[in-house]
């Protein structure tokens, strides 16, 4: 599969000066290289659709190097 985003709630309801968090959970994929990128994209729009806005972010694949360290019984 590939990049899957997902956001903590779908559906938020803010007053006026409020604020609320939203977590984006973004997973690539694991077969993704290292400096692979993805452009995610997040709408919000009020219940009457008279605003709206958008949110972008990139998301980078980090080079990770796995390391396995052995000692022998001497």
């Amino acid at each position: 599969p590939g990049w899957t985003a997902i956001l903590s709630n779908e559906t938020m309801f803010i007053g006026g000066g409020e604020v609320h968090v939203m977590v984006l959970t973004v997973t690539a994929p694991g077969d993704a290289l290292a400096g692979s990128r993805q452009v995610v994209k997040v709408n919000a729009v009020s219940e009457d659709q008279s605003s709206s806005g958008t949110i972008e972010v990139t998301v980078f694949v980090n080079q990770v190097h796995h390391l396995e360290v052995y000692l022998d019984a001497v």
